[in-house]
């Protein structure tokens, strides 16, 4: 695993690169990096599945994670790869956009791609978003698509 510094139109660029996959991501390794990156570059992005330890997250530790993201956000935009959790008999594939503190897009992933096999090993429905992810960071047009999404951004 690594991360891959770039700039591009004046910003600091940070991708981590992890392996991840519907089994399961090294989270807190993941997460200690994004953290890392964040103090460095203004823009850091993780794949999907990021944070998905083998069995969807429960609201807490999804709470702790984004509470840490959006400490570390300030003056740069993090979007962490998305988070499998679970809430209510449901399971989410999340992407946020964080942002100077707070959390200014969620988007759940369009297209079933492997989600129903994580949510029926733990007796869980996956849930699936409507809407592309569009959203306004720094006075920019950003967007997100995760997958099997590709192309959903108009």
């Amino acid at each position: 695993m690594q991360t891959v510094p770039t700039k591009m139109n004046g910003y600091r660029i940070n991708a981590i690169v992890a392996h991840t996959s519907i089994k399961g991501s090294n989270v807190e390794d993941i997460h200690a990096r994004i953290l890392k990156a964040a103090e460095s570059s203004e823009i850091i992005a993780a794949p999907e599945y990021a944070y998905h330890p083998g069995r969807p997250l429960i609201p807490e530790e999804r709470s702790r994670y984004l509470d840490e993201l959006a400490q570390a956000s300030h003056g740069r935009l993090i979007v962490p790869g998305t988070f499998v959790w679970q809430e209510g008999g449901l399971m989410h594939n999340t992407a946020y956009a964080i942002a100077d503190g707070t959390i200014i897009h969620e988007y759940d992933k369009i297209n079933q791609c492997g989600e129903d096999k994580i949510a029926d090993a733990c007796m869980l429905k996956p849930v699936f978003g409507k809407k592309p992810a569009l959203f306004t960071w720094d006075k920019k047009r950003c967007g997100i698509e995760i997958c099997a999404d590709t192309g959903t951004l108009t």
